[in-house]
């Protein structure tokens, strides 16, 4: 009766008479993983793992109670023992996808990412049109900073579904942390056409044109994304950049206040901000807003930097000193421009950069 309403769907009504069973008859393992699955359905996974455990006092070693085991001990969070489940369901079925897959999630839990990745390479292995397999192991190499395996990776997973935006907007992300701006570009170009609507589609598209110089077009592109969502912020701060680096310093004053207006702890807009005003020869007002970036990220080199110049240019050298001996705590081989104004080293000229365009993200 109990193993019938599973076949139902029907987890609740199926604990009564499974449980039952047991009662009357405890030495067979198949009621006790039948209950078990219904536990698990049910979200009670403690006692799931309690029935599949004497599954396993009964009939060793069997595969599906091992699974299923892993399964709900990684739901609980106990990943060692979820891993130990897996390894034991491989020894035993060692062309079982699905359990390379769930190892390597247990691994990347546990920070094991050789293993994750390790495990997600056979997943894929044993079942290469598995889309899901391929992300993780993309996202696996990306989390442990190898990002042309990871590019590589994602071009398998865009095989797979060509117009995955997800899958798009991760692989730009792998290109920037690569340097490769104009496949970062590319990439968020593609984004925008499949999400037309997303403004921040439009933003990442500004980002990328900022760090590859096109400031008319970043400027451009930013004007479009605020037209689609005022309310965001990164497009004001990509319009900002576009702007500094068109030499219009105190147009991106404007912009950067707009975005720090709707996101009051945006650090690059605080640090590029004071770094306009600074621009502007307004030293003074500049110290506000570096501050501010400096309490919100006090490890922020280009806040401490841009900080000591403002005060240099302001005639406190006493604090501008502070700020540069912070500088050698925090990196010693850090090249702003304080170091040299106190040395009276002449700073290279701007390029009307700052701490950089916003960062991409995802849509």
């Amino acid at each position: 009766m109990g193993a019938w309403l599973i076949q139902l769907d029907r987890w609740e009504e199926a604990v009564e008479p499974l449980s039952r069973a047991i009662e009357l008859k405890t030495r067979e393992p198949s009621t006790h993983y039948w209950l078990g699955i219904a536990y698990s359905h049910l979200k009670r996974h403690a006692d799931a793992v309690k029935q599949f455990r004497e599954t396993l006092k009964l009939q060793k070693s069997e595969p599906d109670s091992l699974f299923a085991l892993g399964v709900n001990l990684a739901e609980l969070g106990q990943f060692h023992r979820a891993a130990e489940a897996y390894n034991q369901v491989i020894q035993i079925r060692p062309e079982d996808g699905d359990t390379y897959f769930n190892l390597g999630v247990a691994n990347g839990e546990l920070g094991r990412h050789d293993e994750e990745i390790q495990a997600y390479k056979k997943a894929a292995e044993l079942t290469p049109q598995d889309f899901r397999i391929w992300v993780n192991l993309a996202l696996a190499y990306s989390n442990s900073k190898k990002h042309e395996s990871a590019i590589t990776t994602w071009a398998r997973v865009l095989e797979l579904r060509p117009d995955s935006v997800p899958a798009l907007t991760s692989r730009m992300l792998d290109y920037e942390r690569s340097g490769l701006y104009n496949e970062a570009l590319a990439d968020a170009e593609a984004v925008v056409r499949l999400a037309p609507d997303a403004s921040e589609s439009y933003g990442n598209v500004g980002v990328f044109l900022n760090r590859l110089g096109d400031y008319e077009n970043a400027l451009k592109v930013a004007r479009e994304a605020i037209q689609l969502n005022p309310d965001y912020p990164d497009a004001y701060c990509v319009a900002g950049y576009a702007l500094q680096g068109l030499g219009r310093h105190q147009a991106a004053t404007v912009e950067y206040m707009k975005a720090i207006e709707l996101k009051p702890d945006y650090i690059e807009a605080l640090v590029d901000l004071g770094d306009s005003y600074l621009e502007l020869d307004r030293s003074s007002e500049a110290v506000s807003p570096l501050k501010r970036a400096i309490e919100l990220m006090p490890e922020c080199l280009e806040a401490h930097d841009g900080l000591g110049v403002a005060y240099f240019k302001s005639g406190d050298r006493q604090s501008a000193e502070k700020q540069l001996q912070i500088l050698k705590r925090l990196n010693s081989v850090f090249e702003g421009s304080l170091g040299k104004l106190l040395s009276g080293e002449k700073p290279a000229p701007d390029d009307g950069s700052s701490s950089g365009p916003p960062n991409p993200g995802s849509t």
